[in-house]
């Protein structure tokens, strides 16, 4: 992941991997307390799906996208918006 995904990106990353429980126990956390640190999510679809929307950042601002519109598509997570 960080030699072949986060290599380009130029502002430096703190790179976390975890298992999927840990992940969306992290994540749930930091929703329920309003605050967290952190920036941007990556996991299969599937763990998404049990997420609410409303609880991410828009991030079609950012250029974000994929090579594959499919994938462009399953990251709105059935909204207009790249979450």
């Amino acid at each position: 992941m960080t030699e072949q995904v986060l290599s380009g990106f130029a502002g430096g990353v703190d790179y976390q991997p975890n298992e999927g429980g840990p992940w969306l126990t992290r994540l749930q956390a930091e929703l329920q307390a309003g605050s967290g640190s952190i920036g941007v999510l990556g996991s299969l679809h599937g763990d998404f799906s049990a997420m609410n929307p409303d609880d991410l950042v828009d991030l079609d601002d950012l250029g974000v996208s994929s090579a594959s519109a499919t994938f462009n598509t399953l990251a709105k997570l059935g909204t207009d918006t790249m979450q």
